[in-house]
């Protein structure tokens, strides 16, 4: 609607704290369809004004959480997310900066077009929800303010806008003089706009910008430059105020730059970044390059995206995403495709990593190589986030040998062989291969469960950033191999057990897991909420061990059930147990 209202509406369903390291959000699960309307029309409640310190801190904070507040008279502070995508900028009104997210769809359009306000932009009004959303307590952005509607917002001062940088060629050889242009837009008037740029770690250079027929494109050139030269490169642009802004907005975290290349690029030229933020020299750019496959069409299926290196080096790998056809590990291919850090399928997954989204692949398994890729040998310690050189390891098959388990996360496990835990996690292969299961603390591969002290020769994969952690992501049962011959303390012992099924809530299927320790005959169960059995899944005997049996929905005679809660109960000689679960429609 153009002016925002409330709608009164009464809603029947459960608590649960979606939890995170380290943080977690309260979320309210609905059972029933919304249609009890209580009231249209209603007016919107007043937001407290809340200072933007109070959101750093979950003492404070959390009294806020999906509460609609207000800040007032604060400054742009930060354009440089600690988790992107999970925020657009930083605001501080003098007591401690906040983080505002862009999760509504009028605010997500409006940051794609415009990008971050510039630096010390006057924000007179914000506001917004209280979100927490894939931040951290220890660098204070758990906690965000999330605008609804484009209203939320009122700007006062504005700086110069300066977006939407572009350079032709975007893979320069040393034949190429490069063009490079921003648009500049202003309330008041521009006096200059400059391109600054080194060659080599050099002396900046300064070359003013034209302004062209639109009268907010700006153009400047970078004169050719000799192969294999390094040239980074920014903009400032100033008002008759004197008020200035630069892109990047911060230089000291990203600039832009190309590596001059005749013989076309590697894999390296593409990942190989000098700056803090990761991002790829070649970020927008179509590129080609060749290298080999590491990870099969298994993982494809899990991950959505191949990976591949051409050397056996830091800086050598990189994820491919938008491939079709079935590749394996070993086989040797060409892509080409686009350069982004940004892939927009899957935004809050993989942001962060440098990617190629491919327009075409040639080669495969007719010149697959029989070796593969060897993987670098590496310590634990080398891959956790407090190695400053840790995006060097991006897309590249590490192995770390002789390793402990030493800790069963909610989504990952921790393993170290005395030089620092890393994080190992399953997101490359299916379920019923590879599973971390927090809940009973112990990870399951390949038919072995691993309690917390158990020994590795070694683990290996592709070092993976997503969901704001680094981790080697295992491919297959080849990457987990068990120590032998010495007390590991590797294996459980099977018990009888019922697990929490997964997914859950679901939609159509879900599988339920259970164990027994000895040949036994099985019973499982569906019970809708009332008590009656409205599906037999299973009524058969087992061996002892783990096992799988999955539920579609549906009722005894292939009638599909509605949306609500059930209960899957076991029976298994004197064993019996129930647990809840949650069909979403």
């Amino acid at each position: 609607t153009a002016t925002p209202v409330a709608v009164s509406v009464a809603q029947r369903g459960y608590i649960t704290e979606y939890q995170y390291a380290p943080g977690n959000n309260t979320e309210f699960w609905i059972i029933d369809p919304l249609d009890d309307f209580l009231g249209f029309e209603q007016p919107l409640p007043e937001p407290d004004v809340v200072n933007t310190g109070d959101l750093q801190y979950p003492v404070t904070a959390e009294q806020w959480e999906n509460v609609i507040i207000k800040f007032e008279n604060t400054l742009v502070s930060d354009v440089n997310p600690p988790a992107e995508p999970y925020g657009m900028f930083a605001v501080d009104d003098g007591t401690g900066q906040a983080w505002i997210d862009h999760d509504s769809e009028p605010w997500q359009d409006w940051y794609d077009a415009n990008g971050a306000p510039p630096l010390n932009t006057a924000l007179t009004s914000l506001r917004g929800w209280v979100y927490h959303h894939g931040g951290s307590y220890v660098d204070l952005s758990a906690y965000k303010l999330v605008p609804i509607y484009l209203t939320d917002v009122e700007f006062g001062a504005i700086p110069p806008v300066v977006k939407q940088a572009q350079r032709t060629p975007c893979v320069p050889t040393s034949g190429d003089d490069v063009d490079v242009s921003v648009v500049v837009t202003t309330n008041t008037s521009i006096t200059s706009t400059e391109l600054f740029y080194s060659v080599d770690g050099g002396a900046y250079q300064t070359v003013a910008m034209v302004k062209g027929a639109d009268d907010t494109t700006y153009t400047g050139t970078i004169p050719q430059q000799v192969d294999g030269s390094w040239v980074e490169y920014f903009f400032k642009a100033t008002d008759q105020d004197a008020a200035s802004s630069m892109l990047p907005a911060d230089t000291s975290y990203t600039k832009y730059g190309y590596l001059v290349k005749d013989a076309g690029l590697t894999i390296h030229d593409i990942q190989f970044t000098p700056w803090v933020s990761g991002n790829s020299p070649f970020d927008g750019c179509q590129v080609e390059v060749t290298g080999i496959i590491t990870s099969d069409s298994t993982n494809n299926a899990e991950f959505s995206a191949y990976t591949m290196q051409d050397a056996n080096e830091l800086w050598s790998g990189i994820f491919v995403f938008g491939v079709e056809e079935k590749l394996d590990i070993g086989d040797v291919v060409t892509v080409y495709g686009t350069v982004t850090e940004n892939n927009p399928d899957w935004i809050t997954k993989w942001t962060r990593l440098t990617v190629i989204l491919a327009d075409s692949v040639k080669g495969a398994a007719s010149s697959r190589l029989a070796t593969g890729v060897l993987p670098m040998v590496v310590n634990t310690g080398d891959l956790t986030a407090d190695n400053p050189n840790i995006e060097a390891y991006e897309g590249v098959l590490v192995k770390t040998p002789t390793v402990t388990l030493s800790q069963v996360n909610r989504y990952d496990a921790s393993f170290d062989d005395g030089s620092g835990a890393c994080l190992v996690d399953d997101d490359f292969v299916p379920y019923e291969d590879m599973n971390i299961n927090s809940t009973y603390d112990y990870v399951y591969a390949y038919g072995t469960e691993y309690n917390v002290g158990a020994q590795f020769d070694y683990i290996q994969g592709v070092f993976t950033f997503s969901f704001g952690t680094w981790k080697i992501s295992v491919r297959n049962q080849n990457d987990v191999i068990p120590m032998t011959g010495v007390n590991s303390n590797n294996t459980t012992v099977f018990t009888y057990r019922l697990e929490e099924n997964y997914p859950n809530p679901f939609n159509p299927t879900t599988n339920i897991y259970f164990q027994i320790p000895e040949a036994n005959g099985v019973k499982i169960a569906i019970y809708n909420i009332l008590g009656q059995r409205v599906r037999l899944l299973t009524d058969e005997h087992f061996a002892p061990g783990r096992h799988l049996v999955q539920w579609d929905g549906c009722g005894e005679f292939g009638n599909q059930l509605p949306s609500g809660t059930y209960v899957y109960r076991i029976e298994a000689g004197d064993f019996v147990q129930s647990k809840k679960m949650l069909l979403l429609k």
